[in-house]
C-alpha cells in the first residue's frame, strides 16, 4: 500500500516477497489443518501472525483466561462470563475514545499516549 500512498509505481515483480507470502500461507494452512484434525495439537495459527510482539501476549492471556473459566466452571460459566468480557472490551474502547476527545479539545496537536503499554 505504501507505493500507492506515496504515488510511486511498482514496476518490478519481487519474487522474494512472493516466496515469503507463499511460505506464510503454507505454514498457516498447515497449522490450521493440524489444529482442526488433531485435538491435542498445541499450536494455533494465530502464533504465525504475531510471533514476537505484545499482541501475542494479549492473545495468550485471553486464551489462558478462557481455559481457566472453562476448566473450573464449565461451558455454562463461560457463557455466563461472556457479558463481562464484552464489557471489558467496550469499556477499554470507550476509555480510549474519551481520552482521544479530551486530547483533541484540551491538548490540540499534543495529545497523550493512551493505547499501548
Amino acid at each position: 500500500m505504501i507505493p500507492y500512498i506515496e504515488g510511486s509505481k511498482i514496476t518490478v515483480f519481487d519474487l522474494q516477497k512472493c516466496g515469503v507470502w507463499i511460505f506464510g500461507l503454507g505454514v498457516s494452512g498447515m497449522l490450521t489443518y493440524l489444529r482442526s484434525r488433531y485435538v491435542w495439537w498445541p499450536f494455533h495459527p494465530i502464533a504465525i501472525a504475531f510471533p514476537n510482539n505484545r499482541y501475542a501476549f494479549c492473545v495468550f492471556l485471553a486464551w489462558m483466561a478462557k481455559t481457566a473459566v472453562i476448566r473450573f466452571g464449565g461451558v455454562s460459566l463461560y457463557h455466563k462470563s461472556l457479558p463481562l468480557w464484552y464489557g471489558v472490551i467496550v469499556g477499554y474502547l470507550f476509555g480510549i475514545g474519551i481520552s482521544s476527545i479530551v486530547d483533541a479539545v484540551f491538548f490540540p496537536g499534543g495529545g497523550h499516549f493512551v493505547h499501548g503499554w
